[in-house]
């Protein structure tokens, strides 16, 4: 298809060849009446499907999980999905009512059917990122019996309070560094009104200096990896990397405020699916402490909290290597788990 359309590298073995029974695919689909975009990535069709919700909102994340999480291929068909409003599935024409949480979960619940199908599986895996895990979470509560397993990486818990967090947090520390320029720009963002900003600019100032100030990734070069992975990744084409932006500010319009109701901790605390939450010591995005409240009080047949000492809100990259080994070993003890006890 080439840099104008896009495309993602087949899948090869040792020798360079096409590895048989693999799969490397960009489709094009319609999910709820809206044309979206999915990737597909597996060497061989066999294994677990594991569906990918990338966060923002409007936040694909494709070039991320190529570049540092493709060891993931060799053992799950991984899915990846750019949700209506994001990436390759951004459209103006999107109507505005449709850009709702409850509309994306919706969609999601198509798409696992449509895979289920496809792939010949009773049940896949969901996992989430930041705020793919509000509608992961959703996801697993609503239709546990489409979910093999439910991975919330960088876990949302309650969003208000998150974000109040946050700032406070990036405050404190331009004060204590005494950075003028930040503490200036930060003032005039002002301190978010049960968790949103005036606007999307506010909430870009605020993540420029959560970033410089370590609260998005530990360190300020694993930022910048992500963002390059994301920017040059063969599956996007030219026209979606020539504007990154236009389908994050679209769906950050209709979803942020809306998200911002979100506090799993004020509803029904439990799963009919294993559970597992992978955060990073250094978010000040997502925060541990408010997953392990959320873990305690959750009922479900397997739940656990992995720390990443040396990550921010991205553990997945930051410490690419020991998320691999983790998830590939959690969801292959969870795939065997005794199907009747869940």
């Amino acid at each position: 298809m080439g840099i104008l359309n896009g495309h993602t590298p087949p899948v090869r073995d040792i020798g360079g060849k096409v590895k048989e029974g693999s799969i490397a695919v960009i489709e094009e689909i319609s999910l709820s009446g809206i044309k979206q975009y999915i990737y597909i990535r597996g060497h061989s069709i066999k294994k677990p499907v594991l569906l990918f919700l990338h966060g923002g909102p409007g936040g694909p994340e494709v070039g991320v999980l190529r570049r540092f999480n493709s060891a993931l291929e060799e053992h799950f068909v991984v899915v990846q999905w750019d949700q209506r409003g994001a990436g390759r599935s951004y459209n103006p024409d999107i109507p505005a009512g449709s850009m709702t949480s409850k509309q994306i979960v919706q969609d999601a619940c198509e798409l696992i059917q449509m895979l289920k199908k496809r792939f010949e599986k009773e049940k896949v895996f969901v996992m989430g990122h930041s705020f793919g895990t509000i509608f992961g979470l959703l996801l697993a509560q609503q239709y546990p019996e489409h979910i093999e397993a439910y991975i919330g990486v960088s876990q949302v818990v309650n969003r208000k309070e998150e974000e109040i967090k946050s700032y406070e947090f990036v405050f404190n520390k331009a004060q204590t560094e005494n950075n003028k320029k930040a503490i200036k720009q930060l003032e005039m963002v002002g301190f978010p009104k049960n968790g949103c900003y005036k606007n999307v600019e506010d909430l870009v100032v605020q993540r420029k200096w959560l970033g410089n100030f370590g609260g998005v990734t530990k360190n300020l070069k694993d930022l910048t990896r992500w963002y390059l992975s994301n920017l040059f990744t063969p599956e996007y084409p030219l026209s979606v990397k020539l504007k990154p932006m236009e389908g994050m500010k679209f769906s950050m319009k209709y979803l942020w405020n809306q998200l911002m109701d979100t506090n799993f901790l004020a509803l029904d605390a439990e799963l009919k699916v294993p559970a597992l939450f992978c955060m990073g010591r250094h978010d000040r995005i997502t925060w541990l402490e408010l997953v392990e409240e959320y873990c305690n009080k959750l009922k479900a047949p397997q739940k656990e909290v992995v720390v990443f000492e040396n990550s921010g809100h991205m553990p997945n990259s930051e410490e690419a290597e020991k998320f691999n080994e983790l998830l590939i070993n959690r969801l292959k003890a969870i795939n065997e788990y005794p199907k009747d006890l869940v």
